[in-house]
């Protein structure tokens, strides 16, 4: 029985996605200035993210590298209000881990 219970609390294994995108100049307002809004991203959910070029490479735990995929999914579709979208993210998981 004790065996059971320490694998169902056994942390899940690393995920690692990287995601392309195709308005390489939609990125600096996706990104922020020096890559702020990444940073706050990075921070917001305890992911891992690297950009290089017109990707980004989201590392950690698997249900956070996928909230992270999804807001970058979203910040993409309205980069003009990424800024606003990440503090509230930032705000959100904040309050959660309170």
């Amino acid at each position: 029985m004790n065996t059971l219970a320490a694998s169902q609390a056994a942390p899940a294994a690393p995920k690692a996605v990287t995601l392309q995108f195709n308005d390489n100049a939609l990125l600096p307002l996706l990104f922020g200035d020096h890559d702020r809004n990444l940073v706050r991203l990075e921070q917001g959910l305890g992911v891992r993210l690297s950009s290089r070029g017109n990707r980004v490479a989201i590392s950690g735990d698997p249900t956070r590298v996928q909230a992270a995929e999804l807001e970058l999914m979203v910040e993409a579709r309205d980069p003009a209000h990424a800024d606003e979208i990440t503090e509230a993210l930032a705000v959100r998981y904040v309050v959660r881990r309170a």
